[in-house]
C-alpha cells in the first residue's frame, strides 16, 4: 500500500494523506457475509452516554470475519483482497473447495490466487493457521487465541504481530506488539505472518470532517468548561499581554465598576519556575482542580529543577487524595540547607480549599549562598571605585608628573 500526501493548496489538504488502495480489488463485498450494524452513539440501553465523543459517521455494513479458523484440512483459494470500513487491516475472501466462502484478516504478502490452509498439515507461510505447538520458534504470528476455540483476540490491527519466543511445558511464550511477554497454551491457534496495511500509522486525517465521517465527535478541553461540567473547569481570569501591557485596560474597567481610581503596579518575575510563592499557589490551584497531589508536586519540582535552582522542598498537609485521615507528605530534590543563615531560601505557603477540606502547601527553594553573593558585590564595588579614581584624575598640564612625585618622596626619605 502506498500513501499519498497532498500539496497544501488549501487548509484542508495541508496535512491530509490517504491510501491509494492499489493492491485491493474493486468489487462489492460478499452479500452472504454482510450483517447490519446498528449505531449506538456511545449510549447504553438507558440512553446514557457511556463512551464519549462517538456518534454520526458514514453508514456501514459489518463484514463477518472468521477469527476461529475452525475449517481444518480443507484447502481454500484467496479470491479477493478488500477494504473493510470497520477495521484498519485489509480483509481477504477465501473460497473453500467445498463451496463455502469466508472472510479472514489479510496478512502481509498474500495475493490473489494463493492457497490458504488451516490445520496441522498446513505449510509455514503467511495466511496459514496452525496451533502454536506446530509453529517454529521465532516466527511472527497474528490473530492469536487466548482460549482454545474462542477465536483470535490478539494482534489483529493493521501492521501488528507477535513473535513466538519460547515453548515449554504446554505453554508458548509470545512477545506482543507492546513488548509484553504473554504465556498462552500451546493448543491455541495463530495465523502466520504480519497483518496487512502496515502503513496505516502514517495516515493523517488532515481535517475535522474526515473524523466525523469515521464517527468521531469533537472533544472539548476540560479547562474550557465550567466547574460543574469538569473537575478542571472554571478558574480565575488570566491577564493577556506581553509584560503586562493590558493592565491599563484592566484598571479602567475596575474603575468603572468601583467608581474609584485604581493603580496597578506590574512586577516582572524573570524566573517564575523558581519563585516560591508562584510554585505554592500553582500547586494549591491544581489541588483545587482535583489533580493528584503527587503529580502536581512532581511537575512543580521538575520545572524548578529546569529553572536553575539548587534545591527545592515541598510539604503538603491535609486530607490528601480524599481520604478521611489527614497526613503530611514531604518531597525534596537537591540541597535545601535550612540550618544556616548563609543560604538564600525563598519560603512560601498557600492553602487549597478542596471538597474534602483545606490542604496546606509549603515550599522552600534554595537559590545559593547570601555571603558569596555579598562578596561578589563588594568586589564589584571595589573595581568600580578604582575605575572612578582613574577617570577623575586631572588632565593636561595640571596633571602631576609621576616622576617628580617619586623624586620628592626620595628626598624626604634621605633628609629623615
Amino acid at each position: 500500500m502506498s500513501v499519498r500526501n497532498l500539496k497544501p493548496t488549501s487548509p484542508a489538504s495541508r496535512f491530509l494523506s490517504y491510501s491509494l488502495f492499489e493492491s485491493l480489488d474493486k468489487v462489492k463485498p460478499e452479500k452472504s457475509l454482510l450483517a447490519s450494524l446498528q449505531k449506538s452513539g456511545g449510549r447504553n440501553n438507558l440512553g446514557r452516554i457511556t463512551s464519549r465523543h462517538r456518534g454520526g459517521g458514514h453508514k456501514r455494513r459489518y463484514r463477518v470475519i472468521d477469527f476461529k479458523r475452525d475449517k481444518e484440512d480443507v484447502d481454500a483459494r484467496l479470491t479477493t483482497l478488500e477494504y473493510d470500513p470497520n477495521r484498519s487491516a485489509w480483509i481477504a475472501l477465501l473460497f473453500y473447495s467445498d463451496g463455502e466462502k469466508r472472510y479472514i484478516i489479510a496478512p502481509k504478502g498474500v495475493k490473489k490466487g494463493d492457497l490458504i490452509q488451516t490445520g496441522g498439515k498446513a505449510d509455514i507461510k503467511p495466511g496459514n493457521c496452525l496451533r502454536l505447538q506446530n509453529i517454529p520458534v521465532g516466527e511472527n504470528v497474528h490473530n492469536i487465541e487466548l482460549k482454545m476455540g474462542h477465536g483470535g483476540q490478539m494482534a489483529r490491527s493493521a501492521g501488528s504481530f507477535a513473535t513466538l519466543v519460547a515453548r515449554e511445558g504446554g505453554y508458548a511464550t509470545l512477545r506482543l506488539p507492546s513488548g509484553e511477554m504473554r504465556k498462552v497454551r500451546s493448543e491455541c491457534k495463530a495465523t502466520i505472518g504480519v497483518v496487512s496495511n502496515s502503513e496505516h500509522e502514517n495516515l493523517s486525517l488532515g481535517k475535522a470532517g474526515r473524523s466525523r465521517w469515521l464517527g468521531i465527535r469533537p472533544q472539548t478541553r476540560g479547562i474550557a468548561m465550567n466547574p460543574v461540567d469538569h473537575p478542571m473547569g472554571g478558574g480565575e481570569g488570566v491577564v493577556v499581554g506581553r509584560n503586562g501591557e493590558e493592565v491599563g485596560a484592566i484598571s479602567q474597567e475596575i474603575a468603572k465598576i468601583t467608581g474609584k481610581d485604581v493603580k496597578i503596579d506590574v512586577v516582572e518575575i524573570r524566573k517564575p519556575e523558581i519563585h516560591g510563592q508562584l510554585i505554592a499557589d500553582t500547586i494549591a490551584s491544581q489541588l483545587e482542580g482535583r489533580i493528584a497531589f503527587k503529580r502536581s508536586v512532581k511537575h512543580a519540582m521538575q520545572q524548578a529543577e529546569r529553572g536553575g535552582c539548587l534545591g527545592i522542598k515541598v510539604q503538603v498537609a491535609g486530607r490528601l487524595g480524599g481520604i478521611e485521615i489527614a497526613r503530611t507528605e514531604h518531597y525534596k530534590w537537591g540541597k535545601v540547607p535550612l540550618h544556616t543563615l548563609r543560604a538564600n531560601i525563598d519560603y512560601a505557603e498557600s492553602t487549597a480549599f478542596t471538597v474534602t477540606g483545606t490542604v496546606g502547601v509549603k515550599v522552600w527553594v534554595y537559590k545559593g549562598e547570601i555571603i558569596a553573593r555579598k562578596i561578589e558585590a563588594l568586589e564589584e564595588e571595589e573595581k568600580q571605585k578604582m575605575k572612578d579614581r582613574r577617570t577623575n584624575l586631572p588632565k593636561g598640564r595640571n596633571r602631576p608628573n609621576q616622576n617628580n612625585v617619586r623624586r620628592g618622596r626620595n628626598r624626604e626619605e634621605r633628609g629623615n
